[in-house]
């Protein structure tokens, strides 16, 4: 492992792959690339984990860093959080019915004036959320999500 990473990929969340990823491909040290992002190198390596969920402002800032729309970042760590929290088998139907949700979520913002439109880490947020709703009636037995 070049530059000094005691973190392995396999033991990251997609998002984490994705930060490991650009460090490589950019030649840093984790230290750099948070210091770059605005956050402790602590911070950056807790990003990387299955468990974690990033703020807003540091979605954004590491969005930009890696050159990627903060709702690609955001949906990875979603995924993640289905992908690790549900029983096998439910979790694509979870993952389709999200990007349903945001797909029908944006439409319906389209119509708000734009001082009033959330961001797409709400959208995101919301149509999760709604998803988890939606699947609790049927007992889906939760892992992780249901300690959050």
């Amino acid at each position: 492992m070049k530059y000094g990473l005691q973190i392995k990929p396999e033991q990251c969340s997609r998002l984490g792959q994705e930060i490991l990823k650009y460090i490589e491909e950019n030649q840093l040290s984790m230290s750099e690339m948070a210091r770059r992002v605005g956050i402790t190198q602590p911070g950056l390596r807790e990003c990387c984990w299955h468990r974690a969920m990033p703020t807003e402002a540091t979605l954004r800032k590491l969005a930009n860093l890696m050159g990627k729309p903060p709702e690609q970042l955001l949906k990875w760590i979603y995924e993640d959080k289905i992908k690790y929290g549900y029983e096998a088998g439910v979790a694509e139907a979870l993952l389709q019915a999200i990007e349903d949700a945001i797909k029908v979520i944006r439409i319906l913002v389209n119509d708000y004036p734009p001082e009033e439109r959330p961001s797409d880490y709400e959208i995101i947020e919301q149509a999760l959320n709604q998803t988890l709703k939606v699947f609790k009636p049927f007992g889906l037995k939760t892992k992780e999500l249901a300690k959050q």
